[in-house]
């Protein structure tokens, strides 16, 4: 990809990440996104059909952080892990990712796009709990056929019990409840 573009993209993330840290989407326009960005509405236009494509591409960009974020935590356990404690680290990192973006994830999940963003949340939950299956099988017995059913039911639950998290009060002193009542509902659906 083309340095410009580069750019280009990461100044319209980090003008979209502000401006959803101040408003909800419905309140943000492309005109607010370019001159935050420092970019003209001609090059958004280039880039993008309009404000719902660029958010597409704003939440496949959370989804790419959120991943990076599960892929560090689990080097951070070591081989030595089981999958209940991968999971664990994991679901760690995903609510520490959501109380650093605090202002944001409101806006986020007050806005009319919320459904889009719970999608994405869901999808990452449940391919962690595939993937972490799988690579604590290595031969030892071969995967259950209903494996996918069952890890995106458990992404279900997390992402459930998550919205519930988030919607109460005392987010940060409640993160490790949430992070263990998920693990134990994870364990519930995924372990045999």
């Amino acid at each position: 990809m083309d340095l410009r573009v580069k750019k280009t993209y990461a100044a319209l993330i980090e003008a979209c990440t502000k401006l959803l840290s101040e408003r909800r989407y419905e309140d943000m326009s492309v005109a607010m996104l370019c001159e935050e960005a420092t970019i003209r509405r001609t090059t958004f236009y280039k880039h993008f059909a309009d404000k719902s494509e660029f958010f597409a591409f704003y939440v496949e960009s959370l989804r790419s952080q959120m991943v990076e974020r599960g892929h560090r935590a689990l080097q951070n356990v070591g081989e030595q892990a089981d999958e209940a404690g991968e999971r664990r680290a994991v679901l760690y990192e995903f609510a520490d990712y959501l109380l650093e973006h605090e202002a944001l994830m409101d806006n986020i999940f007050s806005s009319s796009l919320s459904g889009v963003l719970l999608d994405v949340i869901c999808e990452k939950v449940a391919d962690a709990f595939y993937e972490g299956a799988v690579r604590h099988l290595q031969g030892s017995a071969p995967a259950a056929a209903d494996l996918v059913e069952r890890a995106d039911f458990a992404a279900g639950g997390v992402v459930r019990s998550m919205l519930r998290w988030w919607n109460g009060s005392d987010r940060a002193e409640r993160r490790e409840d949430f992070v263990e009542l998920s693990a134990a509902l994870a364990a519930r659906v995924l372990d045999e």
